[in-house]
């Protein structure tokens, strides 16, 4: 590990909360945590400058360490909590985003089942999974239709920024991964639109509720309303009883 060195004043105190908040909540690495890169937002944040250039080395920093980019977005806003900002400015997200994609190995280092930007599953592991079901509901003799659906959430509109759609698809993750805690398959779908394999039972209706309040709140705070289906829609797609079919759907869902 690298010894970070001493800031003194306001600067050193912004990153010694910031590290324990991280440690606390976030990273899952601590001894990992300390950059060069770091010390060069916090000073930055704490004089008053402008942090765009500073916000974009941490987050090259934080995709050559091998670090996801939801740890490192997570990570981010627990400085803004430190200084009592809820959530980072959007061009600070943007630069922040634009470092960690341009180093360009996450691709590298992220198992081919999972995106490389929210963390979620591909939707080529979703077929896997799916095909799990499906088998599964032959050997039981049921019927996947009654026992399983796919929850869809999209909150995509036409918009040129490619990082505002990447920022746009972590909060929608990062809502997924708050709801379905019990192990459910979450996963991309298409530019702004993720889903999630859930049991067909009486919750579903408040689950689809819930989550469609916390994506439109988390969206607002990002700064990313204007930029996203408000509200977003969340449905529940029956799945078909052939696996063929259930594969059409999802390429239809893709687009």
């Amino acid at each position: 590990m690298t010894v970070p060195f001493p800031l003194g004043g306001a600067a050193q105190q912004v990153r010694d909360r910031w590290q324990r908040r991280s440690a606390e909540a976030a990273w899952a690495h601590p001894t990992d945590w300390w950059d060069p890169a770091v010390d060069a937002l916090v000073e930055a944040v704490a004089d008053g400058r402008d942090p765009v250039v500073p916000a974009e080395l941490l987050g090259r920093a934080r995709a050559e360490a091998g670090v996801g980019l939801p740890e490192s977005l997570d990570d981010l806003a627990a400085l803004y909590r430190v200084v009592g900002v809820l959530v980072p400015p959007f061009p600070v997200l943007r630069a922040f985003t634009a470092g960690w994609a341009d180093a360009g190995v996450a691709p590298v280092r992220t198992a081919a089942c999972e995106d490389p930007l929210t963390g979620l599953a591909t939707a080529s592991y979703l077929r896997t999974r799916l095909g799990e079901v499906y088998r599964a509901a032959v050997a039981d003799a049921a019927l996947v239709t009654d026992t399983t659906a796919l929850l869809v959430l999209d909150a995509s509109v036409a918009t040129a920024d490619p990082w505002q759609r990447v920022a746009r698809g972590c909060v929608l993750a990062d809502c997924l991964r708050e709801v379905f805690v019990g192990g459910e398959p979450l996963v991309v779908l298409g530019t702004g639109r993720v889903g999630a394999v859930v049991p067909r039972d009486e919750h579903l209706g408040g689950t689809v509720a819930r989550l469609r309040d916390l994506v439109d709140v988390r969206l607002a705070l990002a700064g990313l309303d204007r930029v996203s289906r408000r509200p977003p829609r969340v449905w529940v797609e029956p799945l078909p009883a052939d696996f063929d079919q259930a594969l059409a759907l999802l390429t239809e869902l893709a687009r």
